[in-house]
């Protein structure tokens, strides 16, 4: 990091050319940092050095906020931090998960005084800029002052190529004098990194001028003294000189050091430099804790620091939960659909429940039980679901050679054709041209028109706009029957959750029952894949990953879902979760043999063992069998 001198502008030009400037705002996902091996750590680095490339003028804002979760009948307190860019130039999700946002709302000055402001909530704020560097930084540096200052702000502007490279060279030719009478170390090392700063820059990299300070809240003026001092010894420690300066105070609060002011900006706030390659130190993006802000409490972490999930704030809301019989996977799904129902009050919750552990809570997850009976007619009819759009023909014909037909090319193809040529309302009529047209194809579908089959296509679709959990278990051990129903349910849920941008979630438990049936995994993986545009996700609950994997559908969802909760594991299930999940040998290890909901969850960029904790009233409400592992 340098000072390089160069002619300032006036601050009216500086200013007549931001304002010339668009601004986009947005709210970007944290990693964590600190135990990322070096080549995970280059990644996030090239991604956050290639988003400054991107953006020409741009401020980065991490701010502090608390909130707080009930647990027990015991309110805890915790501080969440938002991850804010201003940019110039609109960016893609591809940087960090980049959502575009309004500009933050904050308190206004109602007064200056030349050391801080007073704001209309009637707090005191002040900034303290960052004036010197030392030559070395480690990396992610700026982490340190997360519990120090409410926001900090970094602020940066790339210089133009043919400038930079004039500044460079200017600073590197005055160094070289003064090294040829002064040959200490320290001018030494500066020398040599402007000569690796000017090779750099006669590259492909961008010059940045850039600006750091703190902002931070008080009641009083003693309040900000005492702050500023614990930002300054940390500063120190790492030959940082921070300073708080005077008559700047609202421009910075406002995240703007060009203004105009009596003071010539270059007397009192001098920017500083550094290249594009080498402001990956600065990478600011860092939560070392799953902590969400708006988020529901989960759990906790081995060292006990709460697990607070909104998975709203992830690049797409699917939720993968894995486990074994007896893991608590049934227990943490229905604490996480309880809690999500009460955090968000209008959220849409529908479901598939194979064995009914479900529906006899539908009404505590704001949903209604529906469960399917025996011959009761559903009206789920898959001629007429394509007559309406909500099938494509190529999808019909593989759900029903999936379910009818014997695993032959020749006649599979032949159903397409048929599908085609015949125009039918509903799959009686259909089968009634072809028993005439192709009879071999139509002995295999003739199930389709007898029990059990022909009450799931026959009667009145059932209206599924409300929130409802769908009950199988009274359809017995019937597997193939079970998953007929399910796939065409979820044509049905698809419809719904796709016709407005409300959220919402749909789950499907023992989702493993429907392995075999590659038609009814693409209907769930097709789901999974756009659910995210309309704000809605699927949760995916399984306790054999190992059959699920061998489904191309059911491994893309495990691979996409951008949050996996995996408990207590059988061992048969380990090499397929080391190959989709990367766990490392003691991850697995630890898996197979965990306490009832005890496991590692993998949202986003985090990855954390959890201890799910349902409160003792969830505990009794929820429970089947066996205890569950709270310590």
């Amino acid at each position: 990091m340098f000072s390089l001198g160069k002619k300032e502008e006036k601050p009216k030009q500086r200013q007549a050319k931001q304002q010339q400037r668009p601004s986009y705002w947005y709210e970007v996902d944290p990693t964590p940092f600190e135990l990322l091996s070096d080549a995970e750590r280059d990644r996030i680095e090239g991604a956050f050095t290639e988003m400054l490339n991107v953006i020409n003028d741009g401020t980065i804002i991490i701010k502090k906020s608390s909130d707080t979760y009930n647990y027990e009948d015991e309110i805890f307190e915790i501080t969440f931090y938002k991850f804010i860019v201003k940019s110039d130039v609109q960016l893609s999700d591809e940087f960090f998960n980049a959502r575009q946002i309004e500009a933050p709302p904050r308190p206004k000055v109602v007064k200056e005084y030349p050391r801080f402001v007073k704001l209309e909530n009637g707090l005191l704020a002040q900034s303290a800029v960052v004036y010197r560097y030392p030559l070395f930084l480690p990396e992610g540096f700026l982490y340190e002052y997360f519990d120090l200052a409410d926001e900090i702000v970094f602020k940066f502007r790339s210089l133009d190529p043919v400038k930079s490279a004039s500044m460079v060279d200017t600073v590197r030719r005055r160094l070289e004098s003064i090294a040829s009478t002064d040959s200490s170390s320290y001018t030494l090392q500066k020398l040599e990194k402007v000569k690796q700063l000017q090779a750099i820059v006669g590259g492909n990299a961008k010059l940045l001028e850039f600006y750091i300070w703190f902002i931070y809240y008080g009641k009083d003026e003693a309040e900000l003294k005492d702050r500023f001092n614990n930002i300054r010894v940390v500063a120190k420690s790492r030959l940082l000189d921070v300073d708080v300066p005077t008559f700047f105070q609202r421009a910075l609060y406002e995240y703007s050091v060009e203004i105009n002011s009596p003071i010539p900006i270059a007397n009192r706030i001098i920017p500083k430099f550094v290249d594009t390659m080498t402001v990956a130190t600065f990478y600011p993006f860092i939560n070392e804790n799953l902590l969400d802000e708006g988020g529901i409490f989960l759990g906790v972490t081995d060292s006990g620091s709460p697990v607070i999930f909104n998975p709203y704030r992830r690049q797409n809301h699917n939720i993968v939960i894995l486990g074994a019989t007896g893991s608590g996977k049934s227990m943490t799904t229905k604490v996480m659909l309880k809690r999500l129902r009460e955090k968000f009050e209008d959220l849409y919750i529908a479901g598939i429940d194979p064995e009914n552990e479900y529906v006899i809570h539908s009404r505590i997850f704001g949903a209604e039980p529906l469960i399917v009976q025996p011959g009761q007619k559903l009206g789920l009819d898959p001629i007429r679901f394509m007559n309406e759009g909500l099938l494509q023909l190529e999808e019909v014909a593989d759900l029903l050679a999936d379910f009818y037909l014997p695993d032959n090319v020749v006649l599979r193809n032949r159903l397409r054709k048929d599908l085609f040529e015949i125009s039918a309302n509903n799959s009686k009529e259909f089968l009634a041209v072809l028993q005439q047209k192709d009879p071999e194809v139509y002995n295999y579908l003739a199930a389709m028109d007898a029990p059990p089959d022909t009450y799931v296509f026959s009667g009145e679709t059932i209206d599924f706009r409300r929130n409802v959990i769908v009950g199988l278990n009274k359809l017995g051990n019937n597997r193939r029957l079970k998953a007929l129903v399910m796939s065409l349910l979820s044509v049905l849920f698809t419809k719904v959750l796709f016709a407005n941008k409300n959220r919402g979630f749909f789950f499907v438990d023992e989702a493993w029952l429907f392995v075999n049936y590659p038609a009814t995994m693409s209907i769930l993986e097709n789901l999974a894949r756009r659910a995210r545009k309309y704000s809605k996700g699927l949760i995916f609950v399984t306790q054999r990953p190992e059959d699920v994997a061998r489904n191309e559908a059911g491994k893309t969802i495990l691979e996409q879902a951008a949050t996996s909760i995996l408990l207590g594991q059988n061992e048969s299930a380990i090499p397929t979760l080391k190959e989709i999940y990367n766990l490392r040998n003691e991850e697995a290890e630890e898996l197979i043999t965990a306490e009832k909901g005890r496991g590692i969850i993998r949202s986003g960029k985090y990855v954390l063992r959890i201890q799910v904790l349902p409160t003792s009233e969830e505990l009794e409400m929820f429970k089947t069998t066996g205890q569950w592992g709270v310590e």
